[in-house]
C-alpha cells in the first residue's frame, strides 16, 4: 500500500484561501485544497496563533477553511523550538524570522514531504532548501523540501481551471 505524503501547511497557505486579489496565489491554493485528502496534514501551534491575529471576520473564514479537513495538530514542544533556534543559529533564516524557522522545525520534527508556502522570499527558495537539506544531512534527519501548494496541484486541475 502507497503511503501518503506528509505535508506541513504553513501560515500562507492557509490565509491565500482568502486572499483573491493575489489571483495566481489564490486559485492555486483551492485547487490544491479542492485536493488535500490525499496527504496526511499537520498544521502546529504556531499557524492557529497567527490565524488568531486577524480580524474576526478573516480568522473565522480561515478557521473555517482548516476545520473542513483533516490534519493533525502539532504542539509546541522544547525539540521544536530548540530546533527552530539551531535554523536561526546556522543563518538558514534571519533572527526576525523565527516563526517561520518553527514552521522548519515543526516538518522536519514529523518528517514531512513537504513545506508548503506562498512565502517565496524566506522560505520556497532555492538557497533555504540546500541550506535545510544540508541541515537535514547534519542532523540525519529525512530530507524535505519547501515549496509553493501549486506544486502539488495535478496539471489536469490546473488546466481545466485555465480553459
Amino acid at each position: 500500500m502507497n503511503r501518503k505524503l506528509k505535508i506541513y501547511l504553513d501560515t500562507s497557505t492557509i490565509s491565500h484561501l482568502d486572499q483573491p486579489g493575489k489571483v495566481s496565489e489564490y486559485e492555486y491554493t483551492h485547487l490544491f485544497w479542492q485536493d488535500i485528502n490525499r496527504y496526511d496534514v499537520y498544521i502546529s501551534e504556531v499557524i492557529i496563533r497567527e490565524l488568531s491575529k486577524c480580524d474576526d471576520e478573516k480568522a473565522a473564514k480561515l478557521f473555517g477553511f482548516v476545520a473542513d479537513i483533516h490534519y493533525t495538530l502539532l504542539d509546541k514542544t522544547d525539540e521544536i523550538y530548540a530546533l527552530a533556534d539551531r535554523i536561526v543559529q546556522r543563518k538558514i533564516l534571519p533572527p526576525k524570522s523565527i516563526e517561520d524557522a518553527r514552521h522548519i522545525a515543526y516538518a522536519l520534527t514529523v518528517e514531512c514531504d513537504y513545506l508548503l508556502t506562498w512565502n517565496m522570499s524566506h522560505l520556497a527558495n532555492v538557497e533555504t532548501n540546500e541550506k535545510v537539506r544540508l541541515l537535514t544531512f547534519d542532523l540525519m534527519r529525512k530530507p524535505i523540501l519547501i515549496i509553493p501548494p501549486s506544486m502539488l496541484v495535478k496539471k489536469e486541475d490546473a488546466d481545466s481551471e485555465n480553459a
